[in-house]
């Protein structure tokens, strides 16, 4: 038992062989993330393993308390806070590479699923802006993409199996159990499916349940709000043998806007624009990384390159742009604007 744990927990301690922490400065600690929000919980529980879980959220079910899982507290929403317990996945960072897919636990790191991936020349597709710092569990219950999510999707289309504990402290696989997969399925089939868009985390994703086979892919985006995550398997990809990286420069965003109309045509695997506010211009970065088919944007080339280190260079610029946003307007003492994702179908961009 952790000295000075208050005895509220005396049961749940005698119940886990983890971690509990229910002191001031632990529970601080705990109630942020990288979003903008405080949500102060009553404990925070490091669970050992899957069985740790099972009885923290049976516990949590006799108590009437709710559970939150926590990754890498990454999160812009505040996805990982919550008022009830806290369970920090950390333990459950297993990661064992198959043939043509990668098995993780929920607490394993990007950045170690990424190492070991690289040493045996593949990779995951979705790759989310915060890079190594996140966690699989969150990237499935958020459904990460990223950059090359126009080529590779998001964790839901790279998902094939998932094993979770519901809200009763059952195990359960999908689609491995044919009998809740079913079921899961049956629910689905009323769904309305309209498409056109090449992202999307609204709600629980029924539309891409098609049959039960596609059971698993209800808990992508579901924020950890159908159970808690232990592992997934998920799809990885051959390294590319080339990638060519170019940015173009514009003083319209609504040209800007047009030429990814016709720049998706061509396939790139990664498409993204940054407005540059100081001169109000626009860039637009546009990486392939298999058959280069040509395109004539009508933006101004002002960078082309296949040297790893370069490319590397302008991502990390993309992917700092929020934290530049964010500081600026602290700079500024203004509130965070608020953060949200929309999409829209790419023939509708402009």
């Amino acid at each position: 038992m952790m000295a000075g744990l208050h005895h509220t927990w005396d049961e749940l301690d005698s119940r886990i062989t983890g971690i509990i922490h229910d002191t001031d400065e632990i529970i601080r600690y705990y109630s942020v993330d990288a979003s903008s929000y405080t949500v102060m919980p009553k404990v925070v529980v490091i669970p050992a393993d899957a069985a740790d879980i099972i009885e923290t959220v049976r516990f949590a079910a006799e108590k009437k308390m709710g559970v939150t899982a926590r990754g890498g507290g990454t999160g812009l929403v505040g996805g990982c806070l919550g008022d009830g317990i806290i369970l920090d996945m950390r333990c459950l960072d297993t990661v064992e590479l198959g043939d043509g897919y990668v098995t993780a636990g929920a607490g394993a790191s990007k950045g170690m699923v990424d190492e070991l991936l690289a040493r045996h020349g593949v990779f995951l597709g979705p790759n989310p802006s915060v890079g190594p710092y996140c966690t699989i569990g969150g990237m499935i219950a958020t459904n990460a993409s990223g950059s090359r999510a126009l080529k590779y999707g998001s964790i839901i289309d790279n998902i094939l199996e998932v094993e979770f504990v519901d809200g009763l402290g059952r195990i359960i696989r999908l689609p491995e159990m044919s009998g809740i997969a079913s079921r899961i399925a049956d629910l689905a089939a009323g769904t309305v499916r309209t498409g056109g868009v090449s992202k999307n985390s609204c709600g629980y994703r029924m539309d891409a349940v098609l049959s039960d086979l596609d059971a698993h892919k209800i808990i992508a985006g579901s924020e950890g709000t159908l159970g808690v995550v232990l592992s997934a398997r998920l799809r990885v990809y051959q390294l590319p043998c080339r990638r060519i990286l170019r940015v173009y420069k514009y003083e319209s965003m609504q040209g800007l806007a047009m030429d990814c109309i016709m720049i998706r045509r061509a396939g790139p695997s990664a498409m993204e624009f940054l407005a540059m506010h100081a001169s109000q211009e626009f860039l637009l970065l546009v990486e392939t990384d298999g058959l280069d088919v040509p395109t004539k944007p009508s933006g101004r080339l002002v960078a082309c390159t296949s040297d790893e280190s370069e490319m590397a260079e302008w991502w990390r610029y993309r992917n700092s742009a929020l934290a530049r946003s964010l500081n600026s307007d602290v700079k500024r003492n203004l509130q965070p604007q608020i953060i949200e994702d929309a999409a829209v179908p790419i023939k509708r961009l402009g």
